[in-house]
C-alpha cells in the first residue's frame, strides 16, 4: 500500500461475515436421528417431527443434510434463561450450550432476541 516501513512486507487483510443458522445441525457422514438427538440430548421422535422432509427417520441422513433440532423462540420483556429454560423442559445450561453467543447466566438476553430451544427428554430422569 506504500505505507510500511522498510524492509517490512505488505499485509493484506480481509474481513468476513458468517451467519450461522440456529437450531440446525450439518449431518455428519453415517449419522442417523437416534445419534444426532443424543448429541442434544434429546429423542429421536422430537428431530424427526421438527423435519418433515426427512421420510424414513431410520435410514442413515445424507452428509451436510441440514437438520432442526429445537425451536426458535423469541425473547419477550421479563424474560430470563431461567424462565425460558423452565417453560420449555430444558436448563440454562442446555440453552447457554445451544445459543454459544449468549452470555453465561447473567441473563445478557433482550426482548426481540432468538433462542434456540431444545427441550430435553432426558431431564425427566434426573429429578
Amino acid at each position: 500500500s506504500g505505507c510500511e516501513a522498510a524492509g517490512v512486507p505488505a499485509v493484506a487483510t480481509r474481513c468476513f461475515t458468517v451467519g450461522v443458522a440456529r437450531c440446525v445441525y450439518a449431518v455428519e457422514y453415517g449419522q442417523q436421528l437416534q445419534e444426532i438427538a443424543a448429541l442434544f440430548q434429546s429423542d429421536w421422535l422430537s428431530i424427526y417431527s421438527l423435519n418433515p422432509d426427512v421420510t424414513t427417520p431410520d435410514r442413515v441422513l445424507y452428509t451436510n443434510q441440514l437438520v432442526n433440532v429445537g425451536h426458535l423462540y423469541t425473547v419477550v420483556p421479563g424474560d430470563t434463561l431461567a424462565r425460558i429454560a423452565a417453560r420449555f423442559g430444558s436448563s440454562v445450561a442446555g440453552l447457554l450450550s445451544s445459543n454459544a453467543d449468549v452470555a453465561a447466566p447473567g441473563d445478557s438476553i433482550r426482548a426481540g432476541d432468538e433462542l434456540c430451544v431444545i427441550a430435553s427428554s432426558c431431564q425427566a430422569g434426573l429429578a
